[in-house]
This record gives C-alpha cells, structure tokens and sequence, in this order.
C-alpha cells in the first residue's frame, strides 16, 4: 500500500475512531447534563433534517470541485461539534452543536468512500472496489472497537473531559487531512448542475442494461437494517448475570460487533472466489437462526447470533457498495451514494416504527426475518461475474 492510500485510510478510520470515542455515552451525556428525552429527540430530528437536505448538495459539490476539501471540512465540523458539546449547558448550545455535527456528517457521505477508491485506483489499477473496501472495513471497525472501550473509560473518569480530548484529536485528523492527495476534480470538465447530475445518476442506473439499480436496492435494504440493528441490539439483549454489570456485559458485546463487523472486511478480502464466500456467508446465517431460536431457552446465546448477523449483513453492505461504486461514474460517485443515503433515511422514518413492534415482540428472533431476506438475495450480491484473483 503506497503511502497517499494509507494517509487517506488512516484519515478515515482516525475519523470514526475519534468519534466513537463518545459514541456509546453521548444520548446518556445528555440526560446528565438537565436535558429530556423530548428535547434530545428533537436534536436527533433536527440534526436528521439538516442532513436531509445537505448531503446531496455537499456530495454534488465534492463531486465537482474536491473531495479532499469535503473530507478536510468534514473532521474540521466535527472538531467544533465536539468542542461545543463539552462547552454547553442547555438545549440551544446542544442544538448548535449539533448542527455542526450535521455538516460533518453531510460533508463525509459518500465523498469518502468515492475519494478512497480513486485514490486507491490512481496507485494500483488492477485493484479493485471489493479488495479496497473491504481492506479498509477490516481495519476500521477493529480500531473503533478498541476506541470504543478507550472511551468507556474516559468517560468513566471525567465525562466531560472526553469530549474536549476528542475534539483535540478530531483537529489533529483535521490537520493530517491537509496532506491528502490532491484530486483537482475541479479540471476534470465538469461543470454539470445539480439537476443535470441527479439527471445523469437516473440514465445511469436505468438507461443501461445492468444490474447497478439491483445493488442500488440491495445496498439500500442493508444499510436499514445495519441502521435497525445498530438502533435496538441493546433491546434484543435479554441476557443478564448476576456476575456481571449490565454496562459493562453491553459494552463487551458492542465490542464484540465491531470485532464481527472487521471479520467481514477480512473474509471478503482474503476470499478467493464466489463460491467460497457465498458458502461462508450461508454458514453465517445458518448459524445467526440457530443461535437466535436456541436463545429462547440459552440467553446468552444472542450474542453470537447477534455478531453472526451483523458479519453477514456488514459483508453484504460491502460487497454492494463496491459493485456500485465500480459501476458509476466518477463525476456523479459521491452524489449518488449521497442520494442512497437520504432515501435510505426518509424510508427509515417509517420502517423504524414497524421495526420497533416487531422486536418488542420477536426480540432476538426478529433477526429470523433479517436472515431470510439474506438468503434471498445472496445470488445477487455474489454474481457469477466476480473476479476476486
């Protein structure tokens, strides 16, 4: 790996590392610091709404100017998030800081992923999207998992400390995402509108004999159920001990998911052919249905069910992202990602609901569901095209 590829895969994964630092205490921050569950919902659909109608037009820019300056911005909104979190006391400062949050968010959907692969590409053009990716998903989620015990006990020392550390550490990503590689999109030609490009993604997908829009929809399905999932495994927890804090059992198996989540980068990564990877994911899901079934009399049984869904559906994320990143064009990557993102979200504010019930009444069962519709489509994700020597 050439040392631009590493600098750009050690600014993304810094980036989510820093963030998760505060990921898994920041609803209970909060709380502690005077606010209620209505006034924290009400940050969480603002800082939803401001993504909404964000994100397309930040990608679009980043498509036609530079995603390096998206990406820098980016841990440099983060930053100010970060720092003004720590420094508020009441409702309005959560809120701004949220908004800068927001921006953050917006300014990094799908310009990374589109960045990281042309500059993966410009150092190696044989490679390709599933070998860059999922090398980038292996180390990224071990890394979180072990940030994410790091903040636990930070937090555990001084709760508001952390959020000014992680600041500084976001401003340090900030600063070595200045070295990045240029990508001079702005030379490339394209002078296209934001109408004219979302114009462009729609004869793209379905002007074409392909089958980009089956792994749009793929692509979809998977990133709102990794969003379910992420949203309730807590609830689809029901295994306690007396010899264990309860906090302390939730925050061993958060790390055990982003352990799950690493294996999937790695497993596509050293996968040599189809068949291969289509048997080890159907094992996967065989063994996430037995564990949630027999959970119903071994308890702890989740837990494996629950790291064995999120390695398939982690798998399945990836491999869709790379068919579609492979098959798009250049100047339009970053929107569309973007714009799979925001439908993905609208979509969400009315399966999360449904999703709700039906765990509240499945519990870990619910991943029954997940695991089926898995199995449908693992002839789609896997095509008999791959070529993964």
């Amino acid at each position: 790996m050439s040392k631009s590829v590493s600098l750009v895969n050690g600014v993304g994964i810094s980036f989510g590392c820093v963030r998760i630092l505060i990921g898994a205490f920041s609803v209970v921050y909060l709380l502690d610091h005077g606010l209620t569950l209505t006034e924290i919902g009400w940050i969480k659909s603002f800082q939803a709404a401001v993504i909404v109608f964000v994100d397309i037009p930040l990608s679009h820019i980043s498509d036609k100017y530079s995603r390096k300056f998206s990406i820098t911005l980016s841990a440099f909104c983060a930053s100010i998030w970060l720092y003004l979190t720590g420094a508020s006391d009441h409702f309005y400062g959560f809120l701004v800081a949220e908004f800068f949050n927001a921006l953050s968010l917006g300014l990094m959907s799908g310009t990374f992923n589109s960045y990281l692969y042309d500059v993966s590409k410009n150092n190696d053009k044989n490679e390709i999207a599933e070998k860059i990716f999922s090398r980038y998903q292996k180390n990224h989620f071990f890394f979180m998992g072990i940030f994410s015990l790091v903040g636990a006990v930070l937090y555990s020392q001084n709760n508001i400390n952390v959020w000014y550390i992680s600041a500084a550490l976001m401003f340090l990503v900030f600063i070595s995402s200045l070295f990045l590689p240029k990508d001079n999109l702005n030379k490339s030609g394209n002078s296209a509108t934001l109408k004219e490009t979302l114009n462009n993604i729609m004869t793209s997908v379905f002007g074409k004999k392909s089958d980009t829009k089956n792994f749009i929809f793929i692509n979809i399905v998977f990133s709102m159920f990794l969003q379910i999932l992420i949203q309730y495994w807590q609830v689809m927890m029901t295994y306690s001990s007396e010899f264990l804090d309860k906090k302390i059992l939730l925050g061993v198996v958060f790390f055990a998911i982003l352990m799950s989540q690493s294996l999937a980068g790695l497993a596509i990564e050293r996968s040599k052919n189809k068949l291969v990877l289509k048997i080890t994911l159907s094992f996967s899901l065989l063994l996430s249905g037995s564990f949630s079934v027999i959970s119903m009399y071994y308890p702890i049984l989740t837990i494996p069910s629950l790291c064995s869904i999120f390695f398939t559906m982690s798998t399945f994320a990836s491999l869709s992202l790379s068919q579609l990143v492979e098959n798009t064009p250049r100047d339009i990557r970053s929107t569309l990602l973007s714009s799979l993102a925001v439908l993905s979200k609208i979509v969400m504010f009315i399966i999360m609901p449904i999703s709700a019930i039906l765990i509240n009444k499945l519990g870990v069962n619910f991943n029954l569901i997940l695991i089926l519709t898995m199995f449908f489509c693992i002839k789609y994700i896997i095509t008999p095209t791959d070529n993964r020597e």
